[in-house]
């Protein structure tokens, strides 16, 4: 087993991004405003566990708010040490909202180990507007989806990905295949990230794994 001291901070920095690039779900799931799929509690709580050390939680709430919207409210606290000393830290909240199925607006502040991001994405009619760090908005495509990957539409190779850590657009490459029940699809998404996604029938993810880059796994344990 490799020991948290052992971890490049590569891997510290992996870890922390797959907890806003994808979450372990139940195998239930409830259709939510605009068609939105999310689990029926309205909330997903889960530790983050790397070579069988916790480093991190993720914490979501889903909020129908009328007129066919939902918030997506995501909070998400890592930290790795060796003893008392830590090596590395992660912190990150973000808001998204949508109604009748499009993005209308996401809001998220990051701070990876000191890096400091915030993004801003605001819709106007059929135009996304994107602003990183306080800079001037600008127009990106409208059918762009966060990188949350609760919203089975992530996996659309069609659709660009915009990174809610740091506001990057990536386009991304996805092969999915029928699953074995419960799965009803499982996908491989490669390109900007890489990730291994499995799917109930709803849409819902109800599970992700992806390689550190010292060849361990890093997988999800839902609380």
């Amino acid at each position: 087993m490799v020991s948290v001291a052992q971890i490049s901070r590569a891997s510290f920095r992996l870890i922390a991004l797959s907890l806003i690039l994808g979450m372990s779900l139940p195998a239930h799931s409830a259709v939510m405003a605009g068609g939105l799929a999310a689990p029926p509690a309205r909330t997903l709580d889960f530790d983050i566990v790397h070579s069988g050390t916790v480093v991190g939680h993720y914490h979501t709430d889903f909020v129908e708010t009328g007129d066919n919207r939902l918030e997506a409210r995501t909070r998400i606290t890592a930290e790795v040490k060796a003893g008392p000393i830590r090596l590395y830290h992660y912190s990150h909240h973000s808001v998204e909202v949508w109604q009748d199925g499009r993005l209308m607006s996401l809001a998220s502040d990051t701070d990876d180990d000191g890096d400091v991001h915030h993004v801003s994405v605001s819709r106007d009619l059929d135009v996304l507007k994107l602003a990183v760090d306080g800079k001037a908005a600008i127009p990106t495509d409208a059918a762009a989806v966060p990188s949350s990957l609760w919203n089975r539409a992530m996996v659309d190779s069609r659709r660009p990905v915009i990174d809610i850590s740091d506001g990057e657009v990536m386009r991304t490459e996805s092969n999915c295949a029928m699953g074995v029940a419960p799965i009803a699809t499982t996908c491989q998404v490669r390109g900007g990230f890489q990730r291994n996604l499995d799917y109930d029938g709803n849409g819902v993810l109800l599970g992700l794994w992806f390689p550190a880059d010292d060849g361990s796994k890093v997988m999800y344990r839902r609380n």
